[in-house]
């Protein structure tokens, strides 16, 4: 599905939802400040039930937001709106959300995973085995 979506922002954004295991309004409302490619870990913000989480940030994914941040440098949002909203996060309208259902694998838009605190040892075998998903995804696109 990745690959078969025509504009490079939302094949990145899929991407990254589908990697990080991301709800909607968390990809949306990525920053740049959220990313740390020291630790390959992204900070979600205000997750379910309104508390912050780590997540493992897999290479392909890290190497796909730089380059989607490349088209348009925002100070602050990675995927920021267009024309006047570029003030605020991607209008989540303008996706097709049956598609991204289908992309997360979730038998209707309200299953939600659910997430338990991991050990360091149980954080780095996540980590790898996300890194690993990514890796084998057959992208007819390619970031430059």
């Amino acid at each position: 599905m990745i690959s078969a979506t025509k504009k490079q922002r939302y094949q990145v954004f899929f991407l990254t939802l589908y990697s990080m295991g991301l709800r909607l309004s968390e990809g949306l409302n990525l920053t740049i400040h959220d990313i740390d490619s020291q630790t390959m870990q992204v900070h979600i913000r205000e997750a379910k039930g309104g508390k912050d989480r780590l997540v493992p940030l897999p290479k392909r994914t890290l190497h796909a937001l730089r380059c989607h941040w490349q088209t348009h440098h925002h100070a602050r949002f990675i995927f920021p709106g267009l024309g006047n909203g570029m003030n605020s996060p991607m209008d989540k309208g303008g996706l097709d959300l049956r598609s991204l259902q289908v992309l997360l694998g979730h038998a209707s838009l309200n299953t939600t995973a659910r997430y338990t605190q991991l050990t360091q040892l149980k954080q780095r075998d996540a980590a790898v085995a996300i890194n690993q998903l990514a890796d084998k995804l057959a992208l007819d696109w390619s970031l430059k």
